[in-house]
């Protein structure tokens, strides 16, 4: 990867291992809190997504897929504390403690 400025181009670096993901549909979280989490997956959304103050801090490390919301959310369920709350056909997500 490069950064092009005013000034001109930096010069080629390898890019870090989280972008080399993201152009294979994955998100790469390390000790990323929830709610960064789920901003980074709202972005895939066709709905609206939130994540509650009481589970927000909670430390999430993985690789996610970005192609299969549904499935990233029951990973997430499935691995850490707290509930996915669907509404309205999933345009409306919700992750929560209970």
């Amino acid at each position: 990867q490069t950064v092009l400025t005013a000034l001109g181009v930096d010069p080629l670096r390898p890019a870090p291992p989280e972008v080399r993901a993201w152009v294979h549909g994955m998100l790469m979280a390390d000790a990323m809190p929830l709610a960064e989490v789920c901003a980074e997956l709202s972005r895939y959304c066709t709905g609206v997504m939130s994540c509650a103050p009481d589970v927000a801090r909670i430390k999430v490390s993985g690789a996610y897929p970005l192609t299969d919301i549904d499935r990233t959310l029951g990973m997430l369920a499935s691995t850490y504390p707290g509930q996915v709350h669907t509404r309205f056909r999933g345009l409306w997500v919700t992750v929560t403690a209970s």
